[in-house]
């Protein structure tokens, strides 16, 4: 997969913080001892096309688009850059230290690396007793999006993000975000895509780099009828977070053995999860992959009754699966 061009942008924001509102330095500091800061501080360098994407960012994020925030003038073939009013800066410390200190008690969220340095700058000292903690897979690829696309959202900034389809093919999309939600251990941002008219969620695993697009008005989701939470949830209809606009809500029957009938009966698989009889139960939803998923994870445990479609598609995927296992092939 293709190194992520823009990781560690929090880390470069808070060297470029630092440098910006130096009163030492009034003239500003030029590319190569922004440079120099960025390897002594963590090691890691960048190009001066992603410094400039930064500025940019910086610039939508914390300055509400504002060009004139940080300062730019050449001194021969040299620019140096400072903030315009150096008393001033980027706010890294928005987080109350309450919320902090109760995030710093838990553990496998998924985002581990954020806690970190929210306790940092917070000044809450992590300590190794942890009141709380959630299963979750180690190292999980894309979490340096996280704090980039949370404050997008909630300073409703237009991005352009580079992403990674199938076959290792690299796509481009404008996204008005909206909303990030962890499924089965993975992050997604969904936004809309003005160019497909439609709302996508995009892994963030996958995305390679991205940029703000202040010259583009952001499209808030309720304009296109969206809302995320409450009784319209834009995801209440499904399990997981793909969603067809082909595919309408059907009632699913499924019946359980009585071991993992206790089990469902306590965890829903579903909000709408009715119990029928004992063993059996019935779901509202549009079908997609993550509740074939679900349902074949119980194995010979769970039996699809109805609708009758339903029933034959998961046959299909039953039968498949077990052709794989007709002969007796030993690895060796």
């Amino acid at each position: 997969m293709p190194k992520r061009k823009n990781a560690n942008a929090y880390e470069r924001y808070k060297v470029y913080d630092r440098l910006f509102r130096d009163t030492k330095k009034p003239e500003g500091y030029c590319w190569d001892e922004v440079l120099e800061a960025l390897m002594n501080s963590f090691d890691h360098d960048i190009t001066q096309q992603q410094f400039n994407r930064d500025i940019k960012n910086m610039i939508a994020l914390f300055f509400k688009g504002d060009e004139n925030a940080i300062s730019k003038k050449s001194n021969g073939k040299k620019v140096y850059y400072r903030y315009s009013d150096q008393t001033q800066g980027i706010d890294l410390q928005s987080r109350t230290f309450e919320t902090v200190s109760k995030l710093s008690q838990m553990e496998g969220l998924g985002i581990d690396n954020l806690i970190d340095e929210l306790c940092e700058t917070s000044g809450v000292h992590r300590t190794n007793n942890t009141v709380i903690s959630y299963v979750s897979v180690k190292n999980v690829e894309g979490l340096e999006w996280l704090f980039d696309f949370y404050s997008y959202i909630i300073n409703k900034k237009v991005i352009e993000v580079v992403y990674l389809r199938e076959f290792e093919k690299e796509e481009k999309y404008i996204i008005h975000p909206y909303h990030l939600r962890r499924y089965n251990g993975r992050w997604f941002l969904f936004g809309w895509n003005p160019e497909a008219e439609h709302i996508y969620n995009i892994s963030l695993e996958r995305v390679i780099d991205f940029s703000v697009r202040p010259e583009i008005v952001y499209e808030d989701a309720e304009s296109h009828g969206i809302h995320f939470g409450g009784e319209n949830d834009y995801y209440k209809d499904v399990i997981g977070v793909t969603k067809y606009d082909d595919k309408p809500v059907i009632t699913i029957h499924i019946r359980f053995s009585d071991k993992s009938f206790y089990y469902v009966r306590s965890k829903h698989l579903h909000p709408t999860q009715k119990i029928l009889k004992k063993n059996e139960v019935t779901i509202d939803v549009s079908p997609n992959y993550e509740l074939d998923s679900l349902i074949l994870s119980f194995g010979d445990n769970a039996e699809v009754l109805g609708p009758p479609e339903y029933r034959k598609h998961i046959k299909e995927k039953v039968k498949n699966l077990a052709d794989k296992y007709k002969d007796n092939i030993a690895v060796r």
